[in-house]
């Protein structure tokens, strides 16, 4: 009786949408693999270049880490040489030491220290500025 059903001409239409269905079913499958496939790939993609931008910043906070080291050990050998050098005790008189200070108090290093602090600006730059509206 199947045989007589699928040699009649509804039969061989319903097995043939049956074959379209199934390869139908196959194709979208095969799209869907794909697709999924390409989003785990761009997914790895990422996470790595997430991974390398977190090497370079850790790179670069460590390297201005070691760099602010530097500094510091520089300073601290500065002030030693300049403490013991020979006639470090020796008195100055108050107008070069003013001037040395003014010098220093100009960079930015040591702008914002509480000796420069103290100091009122040094008379050239007072007259740099008289021209200038307060900030």
């Amino acid at each position: 009786m199947l045989v007589r059903f699928f040699a009649s001409l509804a039969g061989r239409l319903i097995l043939a949408a049956l074959l379209l269905a199934v390869l139908l079913f196959g194709i979208s499958q095969c799209r869907s693999a794909r697709n999924a496939a390409q989003q785990v790939r761009v997914g790895e993609s990422q996470t790595e270049a997430m991974a390398e931008s977190a090497a370079d910043a850790i790179g670069s906070a460590g390297a201005l880490h070691a760099r602010d080291l530097q500094s510091d050990d520089l300073t601290r050998e500065s002030s030693y040489e300049i403490r013991n050098a020979p006639g470090a005790d020796a008195p100055v008189d108050p107008g070069v030491r003013g001037a040395g200070l003014d010098s220093l108090c100009r960079r930015a290093a040591y702008r914002g220290s509480e000796q420069c602090l103290q100091r009122s600006p040094p008379a050239a730059m007072a007259e740099s500025r008289a021209g200038r509206a307060a900030p």
